[in-house]
């Protein structure tokens, strides 16, 4: 097996829980200033961070670290110059740890060779891509919403009647196209809830990342760039609705509303 899940069994999402709730954790002991008067341990505390994410051989994790360090390089003007220590930390780290370590290089460079092997600038080809398990199951949900554009086909509806679009997706050439879930947050809402629910989830989070960006505040920022790499639609991802993935978005939102409602009501706090 080329991925560690530790107490987590079969499940394989040690890394993905590492990059959410490591970071989370990293970002309350700075908020309880337990390192106060050591503020090198953070740093020492993100580099092994990484260090136990890349071990697990989970993508998806240090995609979620990734995503975080970008979205503060972006708008946390008061973090950037240590985020960009994060990132430059993160890319020197992940190189030297991953090509010199055979299992891991397999994990995290081998296996992307249908994105190598497309040649984009040379004799384009996307064979490769379209014929990946995760294209294939965003194509045959592609299908199904058109299927059904505006109510879906109902919660868990991607694994029920999967099989029943197979044939008509007709594009990739992956023999199993259908999974629990179409492993794309926003496909599967599209299936399940349609047009209608998507639109209701795009605008609830649209309306939760234009208040943060209004009151521009770094911790409120920390907080949302997690929720942030969770909704990136370019990253594989668990099942909204029927994995922790839908729990730890809710929890984190949770902790966002705490920090925005205090910042907006410093007073009411105080009591």
């Amino acid at each position: 097996m080329d991925r560690i899940s530790g107490f987590f069994g079969y499940e394989l999402i040690a890394g993905t829980y590492l990059s959410l709730f490591g970071f989370l954790a990293l970002f309350l002991l700075k908020e309880a200033n337990v390192f106060s008067k050591k503020k090198y341990i953070y740093f020492l505390y993100f580099i092994f961070l990484i260090l136990a994410i890349l071990i697990t051989g989970d993508r998806v994790g240090l995609l979620f670290i990734f995503g975080i360090i970008l979205f503060n390089l972006l708008f946390n003007n008061n973090l950037r110059k240590y985020f960009l220590l994060f990132f430059l930390t993160f890319a020197i780290l992940s190189t030297i740890i991953i090509k010199n370590n055979e299992k891991l290089s397999e994990r995290y460079i081998d296996k992307f060779a249908p994105v190598k092997n497309t040649r984009i600038f040379t004799n384009p080809s996307f064979d490769g891509i379209i014929n990946s398990p995760w294209v294939s199951h965003y194509l045959v949900s592609w299908v199904m919403i058109k299927e059904k554009p505006f109510l879906g086909f109902g919660n868990r509806g991607f694994r029920k009647y999967c099989g029943e679009f197979i044939d008509k997706e007709e594009i990739s050439n992956y023999k199993r196209k259908c999974t629990t879930h179409p492993h794309n947050t926003y496909f599967e809402i599209l299936v399940e809830t349609g047009l209608i629910g998507f639109v209701v989830f795009v605008f609830f989070n649209l309306n939760f990342f234009v208040k943060v960006l209004k009151i521009s505040n770094q911790n409120i920022f920390l907080i949302y760039s997690i929720i942030f790499t969770i909704l990136n639609p370019l990253r594989p991802s668990g099942s909204f609705f029927t994995t922790w993935t839908g729990g730890i978005f809710w929890v984190i939102l949770g902790i966002l509303l705490y920090y925005i409602f205090r910042q907006l009501n410093p007073n009411k706090t105080k009591d």
